[in-house]
């Protein structure tokens, strides 16, 4: 039987747990608490606990793994480096069965481009600590699967949405600004596109052959133009414009603003024939806002 693991079953990860398990697929998921693992096997799931800190394998992880023939590492990467391929790397080195590993990225491994297109060719430029960190990340699983010969994708993800998550619970909790900067775009990710195309890409024959694979929808677009056709979608007026230096901003939200870039789908969607549900936010937004 084939069977996932999730190292870290968040938000993406089981959405696309439960498409595989509805397919008869065995599922395995980690958290980093007793009471989290509690919740996962409430969902059916088998799980155990991943602390992600150094020191001995956790009681149960070992055995909660067995069997595992693809494997989901979500968890995010510390200043020490990616704690899955440190802390599991010889473990799952060892497993005979494990013939796939995916890798959540960003594609904040691009840095900054100035609105310039990128695709999976282009190389690698981080201009912040966590796309630094997640580029360190790549290169450790990379050289891991090249060591032990499994596959190793890295998953390179945009700005993620879905049900609970988008601009419409913003404005509906009247916490959305329209925020203005110019020339601004981002990507965006349905989190049904992204359990859709990573359950193609670990069953594609041709995964071998590629690194890293850029996840994200067909329209980057300035980030007020998505906000609006929420509003639009909820027929209620979009909140008013805040230009981009007086939007208050935290650190970490103005990090996301300092980074400018278009980023190409073609190896998922010509390459692996990956059909997206939600090509744009609109389809994404207007199948949200229907099932509410």
């Amino acid at each position: 039987m084939n069977q996932l693991a999730a190292i870290g079953l968040g938000y993406s990860a089981r959405r696309l747990a439960a498409s595989m398990a509805s397919e008869r697929w065995r599922i395995t998921g980690t958290s980093r608490t007793a009471e989290g693992a509690e919740r996962i096997r409430s969902l059916g799931y088998a799980a155990a606990v991943f602390t992600g800190e150094p020191g001995p394998i956790e009681p149960g992880l070992a055995t909660a793994l067995e069997g595992t023939t693809h494997l989901l590492v979500s968890t995010p990467p510390t200043a020490e480096g990616d704690p899955v391929s440190c802390r599991l790397g010889d473990h799952l080195a060892g497993m005979p069965t494990l013939r796939w590993v995916g890798y959540f990225s960003t594609v904040g491994v691009y840095g900054d481009r100035q609105g310039d297109w990128v695709d999976e060719a282009t190389p690698p430029a981080p201009t912040g600590e966590r796309g630094r960190r997640r580029l360190a990340a790549e290169t450790a699983w990379r050289d891991w699967g090249r060591a032990c010969s499994k596959t190793v994708n890295c998953l390179r993800l945009p700005g993620i949405y879905g049900p609970g998550r988008s601009q419409l619970e913003r404005i509906r909790a009247g916490t959305a600004q329209r925020i203005i900067k110019l020339g601004q775009v981002f990507n965006r990710i349905h989190v049904d596109d992204i359990a859709g195309a990573v359950r193609t890409i670990m069953t594609h024959d041709d995964a071998a052959r590629h690194a890293a694979i850029n996840i994200t929808d067909d329209l980057p677009a300035p980030p007020q133009d998505a906000l609006s056709y929420a509003a639009e979608l909820l027929s209620v007026a979009p909140p008013p414009e805040v230009a981009f230096e007086d939007a208050g901003l935290s650190a970490m939200a103005r990090s996301f603003y300092a980074e400018n870039k278009r980023v190409s789908n073609a190896l998922l969607t010509s390459g692996f024939g990956y059909r997206l549900r939600y090509p744009t936010y609109r389809e994404g937004l207007a199948a949200l806002a229907e099932t509410r």
